[in-house]
């Protein structure tokens, strides 16, 4: 009986103490930035060896004004390791570069390179 009771008082404990604790995501805003205006097409036409989900991100961070990663893993359900592979390969191409907001890493277009 006693054992009965000490396990239902220790369940009851723990379900309280799970129930009362907060959450530990925290909202992350997105910084104040302006996008630069970029010819996304005029880009692509420039690197024809572009893959088509590269320059379906980019649009999507167009579009977006920017965006999380999380948001882009999110949206086109890709694993955070294939994630970073394309974010480093479009930074390397000049194309977008990115941010540590809080915990979060945060993309943008980058600037046009002029033509000489």
């Amino acid at each position: 009986m006693y054992i009965v009771g000490g396990a239902v008082v220790l369940v009851a404990g723990g379900a309280f103490l799970m129930m009362s604790r907060k959450p530990t995501v925290e909202k992350v805003e997105r910084p104040e930035s302006v996008q630069p205006d970029v010819d996304l097409d005029a880009e692509f036409r420039k690197r024809p060896h572009l893959r088509t989900d590269d320059k379906a991100i980019l649009r999507f961070i167009q579009e977006s004004g920017g965006a999380f990663i999380t948001e882009i893993r999110d949206r086109f359900d890709i694993p955070k390791s294939s994630a970073w592979r394309m974010i480093k390969r479009l930074e390397d191409e000049g194309l977008i570069k990115s941010a540590t907001v809080g915990r979060e890493t945060y993309l943008q277009l980058g600037e046009p390179e002029e033509e000489p």
